[in-house]
């Protein structure tokens, strides 16, 4: 688990460097004019994100509490969203 993490840690901090570089040390636009990032995608998408992980956190508080229900239905809730 360790050597996971540690990749992980070195491919995002090999990604951020290289926008880094892209970005700021060569003084040009990124993305060129024509093209713009897609911010308010970007937007919902962090959102879905982080309220599937506010469902998946009640799934499992309701599993230690033993609600088979509220675990279900965190679950089905995370599941859904994974979907969108």
């Amino acid at each position: 688990m360790l050597l996971f993490i540690a990749s992980e840690i070195m491919l995002f901090g090999s990604f951020f460097t290289a926008y880094f570089f892209v970005r700021v040390v060569n003084g040009i636009p990124w993305p060129q004019p024509p093209f713009e990032l897609p911010k308010f995608v970007a937007g919902v998408n962090t959102a879905i994100l982080v309220t599937s992980s506010f469902t998946m956190h009640w799934a499992l508080q309701s599993i230690k509490r033993g609600n088979r229900a509220g675990l279900q239905g965190g679950l089905l809730l995370t599941f859904l969203m994974g979907l969108v």
